[in-house]
This record gives C-alpha cells, sequence and structure tokens, in this order.
C-alpha cells in the first residue's frame, strides 16, 4: 500500500490525462455497470456548524478488461468553509487496499476534466469565449483547463471580492488569450463558456442576459439553500445536465430552489446518457445548456486508479 501525495499528482497529472478517466467513468455508470455513494455529511453539536464530515464514493470496473476494478470512498473534514480530501483505494476483486490517495490536487483535476467532458456534449464546438465567475481554485483550474483545451480568444474574469486581475493576468502569460476583468453585466452576454466558480448563496446574475447558444457549467454550489443561477435561465436552458440525478436533486440548490414552472425536473438528464448517446437530445446552435455539478464519488474513484496506475505504474 502506497500515500500519493499532492505534490506528487501534480507532478504526473494534467487535466488532459484526466478526460479520457472522467469519460470512462460516466460511460459504465450511464450502463448501470458503476455505482456512486451519493455524499453523506454529518456534525456534531460538540462544535459550531462550519464543522463537518463528509462521505462519497463508488465501484468501478475495468474498462474493456484493462486496468483494475476498484472501489473507494472520498472523505473529508470542512472547517470554517476550508476542505482536507483524503481518498482510501480498494481492489474490487480482493478488497485488498491499494493505496491511500491525497485528494486535494485529485478534486481540482476531476471537476475541471468533467466539465470539458459535458461541454464536448453541450458546448459549441468552436467556443470563442469564456466568461468565469470566481478567482478561487476551481476558477482557476477551469479557466486553465478550458483555455488549454479550446483557442479562445477572450476571457472575462468576475470576481469583486477576490483576485479576478491576477487570475486574468496568469492566463494571458500561459495562453496568450487576451483576458480581463469585468462585471457580470458586461461579461454574461458575451459568453460562449460560464463558468459559475463561486460560493454565491443566490443567483449571480439575470438569467436573460445569457446569449443564445451558451453553455453554463454551475460547479460551485453543492448545497440545498445556495444558488448561482435563477430561474430565468433555467426557464431558457433546453438541456440541463447533472452528474448523478438523485444526488443533484437533493444537493444542488440551483435545482432544489426552482420552480416547478422553471424546471421540469423529470427532463434534467444525467451525463452517462450523454456520454453513451441515450439522452434522446440533439444540440441546436442557440439552445442555452446548463451543466450543474455537485461533485460525486465516482469522478475521485476513478481518478483515484488513474493516480495509482500512472504514479506506481501498475
Amino acid at each position: 500500500m502506497q500515500f500519493i501525495t499532492d505534490d506528487q499528482i501534480r507532478a504526473s497529472i494534467t487535466v488532459a490525462d484526466v478526460l479520457p478517466a472522467m469519460r470512462q467513468a460516466f460511460a459504465a455508470l450511464g450502463n448501470g455497470r458503476a455505482a456512486n455513494l451519493a455524499r453523506s455529511r454529518v456534525a456534531s453539536t460538540a462544535w459550531p456548524s462550519s464543522r463537518s464530515l463528509s462521505v462519497m464514493g463508488g465501484i468501478l470496473p475495468a474498462s474493456d478488461g484493462q486496468g483494475r476494478s476498484v472501489m473507494g470512498a472520498k472523505v473529508y473534514p470542512t472547517v470554517d468553509g476550508q476542505f482536507n480530501f483524503i481518498i482510501p483505494l480498494f481492489c474490487a476483486d480482493s478488497g485488498q487496499l491499494l493505496a491511500v490517495v491525497q485528494g486535494n490536487a485529485l478534486t481540482e483535476l476531476r471537476t475541471a476534466a468533467v466539465t470539458l467532458l459535458a461541454a464536448e456534449f453541450m458546448a459549441t464546438a468552436t467556443p470563442s469565449s469564456l466568461v468565469v465567475f470566481g478567482s478561487g481554485i476551481q476558477a482557476r483550474a477551469h479557466a486553465m483547463a478550458l483555455c488549454g483545451h479550446y483557442p479562445l480568444k477572450q476571457v472575462w474574469v468576475v470576481d469583486p471580492h477576490g483576485n479576478a486581475a491576477q487570475l486574468a493576468a496568469d492566463l494571458h502569460s500561459r495562453f496568450g488569450v487576451a483576458a480581463q476583468v469585468s462585471t457580470a453585466e458586461q461579461a454574461v452576454p458575451q459568453a460562449d463558456l460560464l463558468v459559475l466558480a463561486t460560493r454565491a448563496k443566490d443567483p449571480l446574475f439575470p438569467g436573460e442576459w445569457v446569449r443564445p447558444g451558451t453553455f453554463v457549467a454551475a460547479i460551485g454550489s453543492s448545497k440545498p439553500d445556495t444558488r448561482e443561477t435563477d430561474d430565468a435561465l433555467l426557464e431558457r436552458c433546453a438541456c440541463v445536465v447533472v452528474e448523478d440525478k438523485t444526488q443533484a436533486l437533493r444537493e444542488a440548490g440551483d435545482l432544489v430552489r426552482a420552480s416547478d414552472s422553471a424546471l421540469n425536473r423529470e427532463r434534467v438528464m444525467e451525463l452517462g446518457a450523454l456520454v453513451n448517446g441515450l439522452s434522446g437530445w440533439t444540440r441546436q446552435s442557440a439552445d442555452i445548456t446548463l451543466y450543474k455539478s455537485v461533485g460525486i464519488g465516482l469522478e475521485d474513484v476513478a481518478l483515484a486508479r488513474l493516480v495509482w496506475e500512472t504514479i506506481l505504474n501498475v
């Protein structure tokens, strides 16, 4: 058994490496071969409500006879809004403990990679502009991943409370893309790709500002009492996609707090159905699409397996 650190992961794994692993995981989940363990949270009255323990996980079979069938769980405390992730990874055939994987770098990589996977099916094939709300860890990871994946021409960063200027400067320096700080009102109507990576409790902008054809990735909220999007945007969406429908309709405030008139919950689709071509939906050029992520344990297990195989060369 090996302990794999965040530093090892950052030195060895890129979002481009992770994308095929996420595709395989969601294909397996979509056809019923993989299983996802929804997040469970617990808190004690001995501490303030800002302290809790969460567990989420999954079981992932070998892919076409390749690799190892695995199972595992991501366990993490939340203390004053800060997280510290760890993943024990087991062989699903023998129960053997294969590795313990530090999960902070892993969480950054897998969240951005799954957004790339969703964009493959839900965004225009040739996006030229990106708007990012937020400038923290996930906002940065998504901006870097999308700029590295698409030949974008313009990026706007919206975050009056963070370091938007630094993120814009870093994107320009690394990718040569025109990147600048902006306001929501100025930026949103210009987006082909719109990433919401904040801790906002209420919608960030009126949904009427989003132009036809925009792909929206709302990845900042995973609690039922917070949301980044409003009913007006949901009403305009031709397609709403989640990782796991049961978990999303329980955790995602963007969906939980939506009115029945704004969101037909029966029409919410799972990403695995898109990957497997089973959704019955075909994208039209003017469609506004929403990918709502809360993060699922199967993603962590899939990436932990990739990390274990890559770093330990097994």
